[in-house]
């Protein structure tokens, strides 16, 4: 999991979520720092986590 500001100043939204399904499974979560803050992302992405591992459990 990688959690980042977003790069391009002109993005579309104020986060992104970006899932790599590759080897490994990756979440990028890309932020406008203006609008969260890293622990606000960190328990998103916990969150989200989560509840993929409830859904993968069923």
């Amino acid at each position: 999991m990688s959690v980042q500001h977003i790069i391009e100043p002109f993005a579309r939204c104020d986060l992104t979520l970006t899932v790599d399904e590759g080897r490994r499974f990756r979440l990028s979560f890309d932020y406008e720092g203006s609008a969260f803050t890293k622990p606000n992302i960190m328990l998103l992405a916990e969150q989200y986590l989560a509840m993929i591992s409830d859904i993968i459990s069923l």
